[in-house]
């Protein structure tokens, strides 16, 4: 018997659990998956994180398997099929650079999970059966850190630690050609918080405060109606805003323009709604919006 046993039965058991966990994340918050909160990189991470689980997986399970190369036949295949998903998910997002919006990271990543998967079908093609175990409980430690990472990233969550800021350094845009005041490019981020002020300010007992970071408006100083996300925010890396509505609102504006509408995290469950800025806004129905917001929010409640 094997004197890794104990850890494929483990590793196993924790990758199971990790992927049944991460099916529930999805089935509760769709909208990052669909096209009204999410694109085709959110469904690139969701991919990478669901084959890097799959694979930690079977590969502990075959190593459960009676016998010498259970680890080696499953590392091979696995390694086979991680390699080719990682090659096509590489083609759709380099087809799709024009017409979405991508972040510069993503090619880096790729490229490392297709360089982790080559490597684990080479080296369940050469290593011997009795080496096999030793050498595939690296990579299933390798996959266990691809994949929660990657789910961490998909659930729009931040550790602050040395990967966020390396992430967030190849996510930033560009000076653009001319400005030599880095400042001045946060011209129309200022522009979007001014207009939005100006709107939200004007109705009755609203109040302005940062919240997570990020420009709020209140009613009466207690409960927020609009904040504004001048930079994007976790999966939408964009310029838009958040505005309370009730749930038929949402899927009504949703349904009307997908494209400039979407069912935002965290409050897109109560009925919330995301307006994209990132072209050129229509400021009467966004102050439409607002003033439906405030609404909502001054409304008692039943």
């Amino acid at each position: 018997m094997s004197s890794y046993n104990g850890f494929f039965g483990a590793s196993a058991g924790v990758a199971g659990a990790l992927t049944g966990l991460l099916f529930v994340a999805l089935s509760v918050s769709p909208e990052r998956l669909h096209r009204t909160g999410g694109s085709l990189e959110h469904q690139a991470i969701a991919a990478t994180a669901f084959t890097a689980l799959i694979d930690a997986l079977f590969v502990s399970l075959g190593g459960l398997v009676p016998g010498n190369g259970g680890t080696r036949e499953s590392g091979l295949v696995l390694g086979v099929f991680g390699l080719t998903s990682s090659v096509g998910l590489t083609v759709r997002l380099w087809r799709a650079r024009d017409r979405e919006r991508l972040s510069r990271r993503w090619p880096y990543l790729l490229v490392l999970g297709i360089g982790m998967y080559a490597a684990q079908a080479v080296a369940s093609a050469v290593t011997d059966a009795a080496r096999s175990d030793e050498v595939s409980v690296a990579f299933i430690m390798a996959m266990f850190a691809v994949g929660i990472a990657r789910s961490w990233e998909l659930l729009g969550l931040r550790g602050g630690g040395l990967l966020d800021l390396l992430t967030e350094r190849l996510d930033r845009p560009a000076r653009p050609a001319g400005h030599a005041d880095p400042y001045a490019v946060r011209v129309e981020v200022t522009d979007l918080a001014d207009r939005l002020r100006a709107i939200c300010m004007a109705l009755p007992d609203v109040t302005e405060r940062p919240s997570h970071g990020t420009p709020t408006w209140f009613v009466r100083g207690k409960r927020a109606f609009v904040q504004l996300w001048p930079d994007g925010h976790h999966d939408q890396r964009f310029p838009h805003l958040w505005c309370a509505s009730v749930a038929e609102g949402q899927q009504a504006l949703i349904a009307a323009d997908p494209d400039r509408f979407f069912r935002p995290p965290y409050v897109g469950h109560r009925g919330w709604v995301g307006v994209r800025l990132d072209a050129t806004p229509d400021w009467s129905e966004i102050a439409e919006l607002c003033r439906d917001a405030y609404h909502v929010i001054s409304a008692p409640r039943r």
